[in-house]
C-alpha cells in the first residue's frame, strides 16, 4: 500500500483528458497523480508553491538564528543614528 499525501487524487488518463478541469476541482489542495492506484506527482498551485517556498526560506532563516545565538554575548549595540 502506497501513502498519498494530499486530499485530491486524479489518474495520470484524467489529468491528460483535462488538465484544466482537474486542477479546478483541487482548488488549492495539493493533489496526487496516480498511476496504477501509486502516487506518480503531486500538483499544487502557484499560491499553494510560493506559501511553501516562504515557510522553507522561513525555516532556513530560523537555523541561521539559532546557529547564531550562542554569539549573541559579542553583539554590539548600534542605533540607526549611529551607522
Amino acid at each position: 500500500m502506497n501513502r498519498a499525501f494530499a486530499e485530491c487524487a486524479t489518474t495520470l488518463e484524467e489529468l491528460r483528458r483535462d488538465p484544466a478541469a482537474v486542477l479546478a476541482t483541487a482548488g488549492d489542495e495539493a493533489l496526487a497523480s496516480l498511476d496504477q492506484d501509486r502516487p506518480a506527482a503531486y500538483l499544487i498551485s502557484a499560491d499553494a508553491f510560493e506559501r511553501l517556498l516562504e515557510r522553507l526560506d522561513d525555516a532556513e532563516l530560523t537555523e541561521v538564528v539559532q546557529q547564531r545565538q550562542p554569539d549573541l554575548d559579542q553583539a554590539v549595540d548600534v542605533t540607526l543614528d549611529g551607522l
